[in-house]
């Protein structure tokens, strides 16, 4: 009796043992390493496909683009970054779950299985699956899925391409003959490759890899979708919300630069372009009155440009680019005059519709509509900085500017100082989830022409302060 009670105490704790080792390993299975994990180790391990399973070289270049994105990520986390690779895309979550790598750097199709193991995260690409078949003059090309039955389709084994056709075959009510393809060594090209030379008759690929393989076998029809789009991403374990965070938001910080210096880049070709094209029309366009004149109301935009204290000519270069002087100037969004004044502007400081044509009443509303604008930037001290602010509230209304400094401040911008500060926050104010943000009341801007207003008076200033020797400032200093 003693005897049997020791062997079942034993068996007690050998099973007991064993299930604490089980426990253990599934523990060592379950890999959790987020951001800080990866920070404290200082090192990102990244997996892609390698360049065999990767195949034409158009999609080699999208795989050096991801490397360059990823590459980027841990630059600006201060991490080492280590690349490796996967035989198949099945091997891809293998990895990332066996803790080979701490995220995916190509292109998962986001399926609600997968959605089931992984995170995604990164840019979100779009992509049809298509049938590829062949269009020779001798063949007959099928136009819609369900002449599939009763044809074999040939696909790589656990691939998207050979879940989406499982799929089609049990909306069909099956039927589709599919025909795993069981070499190691090929890919989607290689199956693209066997279609066009008559080797197979059908594969199913993404529409890019297909439009890709189109441009070299130009007998493959590509045109018959077999399903709906579907999104990929990059992936990480489940286990790393915080890693999908920060990838996001230096994604989509990236994009807004990359947009930002594109609009930059565009002001720049534009400006030049009319800074050119006003250097050699000005003396047409304003021809040189007697005794230095620019327009024959200098004497006005003289008298009124003190109550600033600006130098008259930037006065001036406001009306010309208003009205090019011309006081019967009016155009749809109802500016009048030499000033642009709109009528509702008008009537807030007490001149009725047809009033707004006296020069001499137009330049006094403008004035004072600086004035008040300028009573905004009391604490901008830098006068030149300030008379750009007043230019662009005369153009998008000053409480655009002071969304946009509010913008500029919350970013870690300067909101005193016009370029690369209050600028950033202007054209912010295009983008929904900018004009959306609390600090911003006034909703939306049309940043690129606040920015081109501001810009152009001033290079027309500086061309009226060419026609003189003598060099000033916008305040007259």
């Amino acid at each position: 009796m003693k005897h049997t009670v020791l062997l079942f105490l034993s068996f007690i704790l050998l099973v007991g043992c064993r299930s604490n080792r089980e426990e253990a390993a599934e523990e060592e299975v379950h890999i959790s390493k987020d951001l800080p994990q990866l920070t404290e180790a200082g090192e990102i391990v990244a997996v892609t496909l390698d360049s065999a399973a990767i195949g034409l070289a158009y999609r080699k270049k999208e795989a050096a683009q991801e490397y360059k994105l990823i590459e980027d990520f841990a630059k600006s986390r201060g991490l080492r970054l280590t690349m490796t690779t996967a035989e198949s895309i099945a091997r891809l979550t293998e990895m990332l779950q066996a803790g080979e790598a701490d995220i995916v750097v190509y292109p998962l199709i986001i399926s609600s299985r997968l959605r089931e193991e992984v995170l995604f995260c990164g840019r979100e690409k779009l992509s049809v699956q298509v049938l590829v078949q062949r269009a020779e003059a001798e063949d007959t090309v099928l136009k819609n899925v369900a002449q599939l039955i009763g044809k074999e389709v040939y696909v790589l084994p656990d691939s998207h391409c050979d879940l989406r056709m499982k799929h089609l075959d049990e909306e069909l009510g099956g039927g589709i003959l599919i025909r795993h393809v069981e070499s190691d060594s090929l890919t989607i090209d290689d199956l693209i490759g066997q279609v066009s030379s008559g080797e197979i008759a059908y594969t199913v690929s993404d529409d890019h890899t297909a439009k890709a393989n189109k441009e070299l076998r130009r007998n493959i029809h590509i045109g018959l979708p077999v399903g709906l789009a579907q999104r990929s991403a990059w992936a990480v374990r489940k286990g790393s919300p915080l890693l999908v965070a920060a990838i996001n938001d230096r994604m989509a910080e990236n994009e807004r630069i990359a947009k930002e210096k594109k609009e930059q880049e565009k002001e720049k070709k534009v400006s030049a372009k009319r800074r050119g094209q006003s250097r050699k029309t000005a003396a047409l366009a304003f021809p040189k009155v007697p005794n230095g004149h620019l327009s024959p109301y200098d004497s006005l935009f003289k008298k009124y440009a003190v109550q600033l204290g600006w130098d008259w000519r930037l006065l001036a270069a406001v009306s010309w680019k208003e009205s090019n002087f011309r006081a019967e100037a009016y155009n749809r969004s109802g500016a009048t005059g030499l000033m642009g004044i709109t009528i509702s502007t008008g009537r807030v400081h007490g001149v009725a519709p047809d009033d707004l044509k006296d020069p001499e009443i137009n330049i006094r509303t403008s004035v004072k509509c600086l004035l008040r604008f300028g009573q905004s930037f009391t604490r901008t001290a830098d006068p030149d900085e300030r008379i750009k602010l007043m230019l662009a509230s005369y153009n998008a209304g000053v409480g655009h500017i002071v969304d946009a400094q509010r913008l500029a401040g919350k970013y870690g911008k300067d909101p005193d100082v016009w370029e690369d500060n209050v600028t950033y926050g202007i054209r912010l104010k295009s983008e929904a989830r900018y004009y959306n943000d609390p600090v911003c009341k006034y909703g939306y801007l049309h940043g690129t022409q606040v920015l081109s207003f501001v810009r152009e008076v001033l290079a027309q200033y500086e061309y009226y302060l060419s026609l003189s020797s003598a060099k000033t400032s916008p305040t007259g200093g």
